[in-house]
């Protein structure tokens, strides 16, 4: 492939704010059709009749991350993608949505970041315009803490997986997924 540079310019004053305030899932198996338009950006993602996007709120507390880091082994180049998230305090319906997560082994994420302007799509790579799932799926693991009385209980899901680009960003909004 051919060395491709292209300028960025930081600007003035950009917003900044780092961290993700929302995720949306779904099975890679349940989608039919992924749209890319300029620039590698995702515009529509269709999913078999019946699928939804699963809608993650979890804790405003600055520990809700996407990040992306690169590693070159020789000519071999990887993203390691891992998405984190936390749900102080257990129920009954954090603990059935948590025990479903394991049974995902191919997912497909979309992390809106804090400054808003943004979605990250995690378990999708677009390469040479092609689109296939990531090079190793995005599978989330799940971690169930009571902790002790100094903490607070809660849920951590944390979502890994390897693809050859970083994730494309998407412009698809939260009111096009929740259903």
């Amino acid at each position: 492939m051919p060395c491709n540079l292209v300028s960025v310019n930081q600007g003035a004053c950009p917003e900044v704010d780092g961290g993700i305030f929302e995720a949306f899932a779904v099975a890679y198996s349940d989608i039919t059709g992924v749209t890319v338009g300029t620039g590698n950006q995702i515009t529509a993602i269709t999913l078999e009749v019946g699928a939804e996007w699963a809608h993650y709120v979890f804790d405003r507390d600055n520990t809700g991350s996407y990040n992306q880091n690169s590693d070159r082994q020789g000519k071999r180049h990887n993203f390691t993608q891992v998405g984190f998230m936390k749900f102080a305090g257990l129920t009954a319906a954090k603990l059935e949505a948590a025990n479903d997560l394991p049974d995902c082994c191919e997912t497909v994420w979309i992390y809106f970041i804090n400054n808003q302007f943004l979605g990250l799509v995690q378990g999708l790579q677009i390469v040479g315009g092609t689109v296939t799932t990531a090079k190793k799926p995005a599978v989330p693991d799940v971690n169930i803490l009571t902790d002790t009385d100094d903490n607070e209980d809660r849920i951590e899901i944390t979502i890994n997986s390897t693809a050859k680009k970083s994730s494309p960003h998407t412009t698809l909004t939260r009111d096009d997924l929740i259903v």
